[in-house]
């Protein structure tokens, strides 16, 4: 690949490492505060913290003066994201198999959305990878077919992966004269929003009782991956084709696996591993295949 064909795919890189960190951020948070809590404390520090942070290239009167349709693009990428992902998300954890939702989760539909959207082309060389790679998603998350039924904690887990990929995507309908340090800080503004009406639902309290000290550095961890996190997926989807970020975000498992070996002394199986293996060379083999460079937008 050309040098600054690199640089979206280092940055997909670190995202899909912040992505599975932030399982490590959200098992500390738990002995504090209710998952709705987190959510929605997390992502509204993350936005208070964003104005202060990028306060350089940040231009409220700007800002002010977007349409109502603009704003309407920030609030919608913030309740798919965080309002259909996040929280159907963890419903879908409480209500079925682990490997069940983390398999839904991880299917490489990207490409398919931004060819919906977007009429995005799908490389027909790189599909053949994408397909073998939902073997090794497979493999790597231990589902069994067999017992596959569409419940409650199933659907969820499938409006939940449609809500990511479409908030995702929506970053390409930002404004062009903003830049996506300011893109994430809207839509933080917007994102807690409804996780916080989930909490008033569930009725147990805005704040919670007592905070560990592991708790602290938990949620601390989050607002910085939430934070960071935005902008970089402001940059990949601005940068890169779609089906190439799906795949590349499937080494999530992979780097979830790994994790699992080192901080929680878990023993993977054989076919967890050969299913890393072959997410491993298919990613890479998608990646390598993209030559064309700046495929969506230029450099900003």
């Amino acid at each position: 690949m050309k040098t600054h064909s690199r640089l979206p795919v280092i940055i997909a890189l670190f995202q899909t490492v912040q992505f599975a960190t932030m399982g490590i951020w959200v098992r500390m948070m738990q002995e504090s505060f209710t998952t709705y809590q987190q959510v929605y404390i997390r992502i509204l520090i993350a936005s208070i913290l964003g104005w202060v942070i990028f306060a350089k290239v940040i231009k409220p009167r700007q800002i002010m003066k977007y349409s109502a349709q603009q704003h309407l693009t920030y609030l919608l990428r913030a309740v798919f994201v965080f309002g259909v992902g996040v929280l159907l998300f963890t419903v879908a954890i409480q209500k079925t198999e682990f490997a069940t939702v983390s398999f839904i989760a991880s299917l490489p539909t990207l490409g398919i959305f931004a060819w919906l959207i977007f009429r995005e082309r799908l490389d027909k060389g790189s599909l053949v990878y994408v397909l073998i790679s939902i073997i090794g998603l497979a493999l790597l998350t231990g589902i069994n077919f067999t017992n596959f039924h569409l419940g409650v904690g199933e659907t969820a887990a499938v409006i939940s992966m449609v809500g990511f990929n479409i908030g995702y995507l929506l970053s390409r309908k930002h404004p062009a004269s903003s830049n996506k340090y300011q893109d994430a800080v809207i839509v933080l503004s917007y994102g807690w929003i409804v996780p916080f009406l989930a909490v008033l639902a569930a009725g147990k309290g805005l704040w919670p009782q007592h905070i560990t000290t592991v708790a602290w550095v938990g949620l601390i961890a989050s607002v910085i991956t939430n934070i960071s996190g935005m902008v970089m997926v402001n940059y990949i989807f601005a940068h890169m084709k779609a089906y190439i970020a799906g795949n590349i975000f499937l080494l999530e498992g992979v780097i979830a696996l790994v994790i699992g070996i080192f901080l929680y002394s878990e023993t993977p199986s054989w076919q967890a591993i050969v299913g890393a293996m072959i997410i491993v060379a298919c990613a890479y083999m998608v990646a390598k295949r993209d030559r064309g460079g700046r495929t969506i937008a230029g450099e900003d």
